[in-house]
């Protein structure tokens, strides 16, 4: 397998594991391997071999096709359509500093590190980051996982993330056309669910980039 190929199949697996909540200890205790053999198939190191594969597929409850090339095979696109809305697809997982980088163009989906399995169809413009602060609270809580879609458009009302890059702001927000237009270009509004939080009209002036409109929702419940 090429050397970039086992490096993503490296990430699917990673991504996996940590969704099923299970660490690399218990996946390589469940094998009877060693810890550093189960770190390297996730940092793509070495490749995983076919029947532990289809174990694990298991153990984490994802299909082995998904992990093995990250298209579930429901998904029939060809290969050239990277726009296809994918049944099960691993989203990039994105820090604030790799948003940042996104947006500016330092950095590409394919470079974000950290990948997560999501369970909504969505396409390959898609991306899962923590909700960045209390603006959407009580209806989605800080820290908590979201997934947008560049590909879809959205309607008024929906939740949507826009980078206001004029001044490195990341927002998660609803959606609030002005007038007629429905369309991404500015102006609109951007409204909060905390009524501590004030109404935003974002302006072409504010160099806004959409990262997409919600499409999953992972609510992460803290002790």
């Amino acid at each position: 397998m090429p050397h970039d190929d086992l490096i993503a199949m490296g990430k699917r697996i990673k991504a996996a594991i940590k969704d099923a909540k299970l660490t690399q200890e218990e996946v390589a205790d469940h094998f009877g391997l060693a810890k550093q053999t189960v770190n390297h198939w996730c940092l793509g190191r070495s490749q995983i071999p076919l029947r532990e594969l289809l174990a694990l597929s298991k153990i984490v409850n994802v299909d082995p096709a998904l992990l093995l090339t990250g298209r579930h095979p429901l998904d029939t696109q060809a290969p050239s359509n990277d726009n296809k809305v994918a049944q099960r697809r691993f989203v990039p997982m994105a820090t604030k500093d790799e948003i940042l980088a996104l947006v500016s163009k330092k950095l590409s989906l394919s470079g974000v590190r950290d990948r997560r399995q999501s369970y909504t169809p969505c396409s390959s413009k898609s991306l899962s980051f923590e909700i960045p602060d209390k603006s959407m609270e009580p209806d989605f809580t800080q820290g908590s996982i979201v997934t947008v879609d560049k590909g879809v458009e959205p309607q008024p009302g929906d939740c949507v993330a826009v980078v206001l890059r004029r001044s490195n702001k990341i927002l998660f927000r609803r959606f609030r056309p002005i007038g007629a237009s429905m369309e991404w270009a500015a102006p609109y509004r951007l409204a909060a669910a905390n009524p501590n939080f004030d109404v935003i009209e974002v302006t072409a002036k504010d160099d806004p980039v959409v990262l997409g409109t919600m499409v999953e929702y992972l609510q992460i419940r803290r002790s």
